[in-house]
């Protein structure tokens, strides 16, 4: 069970990254404070979350 919630927390992010993306409200305020486009903000959680997955996977494999 712990396995499968794993697994579904994992991927929900990465579906959450491509979502929201550059139209989420963490971006907006990160453009404001740093003056960095959007979009770079959205494509950096959406690398986070890849190599998380990329981790997490190896990890829950080999493991498993």
């Amino acid at each position: 069970m712990s396995y499968s919630v794993t697994w579904l927390l994992l991927l929900s992010g990465v579906r959450v990254a491509v979502q929201d993306g550059a139209s989420a409200g963490d971006a907006a305020i990160l453009r404001t404070i740093t003056h960095l486009p959007r979009l770079l903000w959205a494509l950096l959680w959406l690398a986070g979350t890849l190599e998380a997955v990329l981790i997490g996977g190896r990890i829950l494999l080999l493991r498993a």
